[in-house]
């Protein structure tokens, strides 16, 4: 069954969070689907993970260019692509149409917007009524910590 994960940042921010993040999945042998709805957020993470570290970057490509399967992960506006990817991540909310294609999903927001937060919970209520489990991971002082409780 596929791994859901939702992980709220409180302390940090996304910029933090993914060079690490997308490491550990490559370094697993894993090709992501990286989504978005909006193309100036997919465009500032595509320049981030170039650029982010002077000694390292992510390698990634965009779902117009020609490198499909030649990178890890691919960053997209669109799931339709099939870059056989086995995690999906996405930043902005966008819930996979086919959860099961996944062996890993990541959903991660900004923990200090209510709305945000209350759009996280409607999209983990949707995943749990399909019947799938979900784990939801709060960021605090001491590093990230499983919550009890969803997206409190």
């Amino acid at each position: 069954m596929t791994e859901i994960n939702f992980y709220k940042i409180t302390r940090s921010s996304v910029e933090k969070l993914l060079p690490r993040l997308l490491e550990k999945i490559i370094q697993e042998g894993s090709m992501v689907n990286f989504l978005f709805k909006n193309q100036n957020r997919l465009e500032y993470i595509d320049d981030f993970l170039w650029t982010y570290s002077n000694e390292s970057f992510i390698p990634h490509y965009v779902d117009d260019s020609n490198y499909i399967n030649v990178h890890p992960i691919l960053l997209s506006l669109s799931e339709n692509i099939n870059n056989n990817a086995d995690v999906f991540v996405t930043i902005e909310g966008y819930l996979p149409e086919n959860i099961e294609k996944y062996k890993k999903i990541i959903d991660i927001f900004d923990g200090k917007d209510d709305q945000i937060i209350k759009d996280a919970l409607v999209r983990v209520e949707h995943i749990k009524n399909k019947g799938y489990k979900v784990d939801c991971w709060r960021q605090e002082i001491s590093g990230w910590e499983k919550s009890d409780k969803y997206l409190s």
